[in-house]
């Protein structure tokens, strides 16, 4: 679900010290 998304990307955000920004466009392509 989009809420699952969201929580793994703040999770992958904390781990990686990527914006969550970041990980979108990455997440995009």
């Amino acid at each position: 679900t989009a809420l699952d998304e969201g929580m793994g990307i703040g999770m992958v955000s904390k781990i990686s010290g990527l914006s969550e920004e970041e990980i979108r466009k990455l997440l995009i392509h």
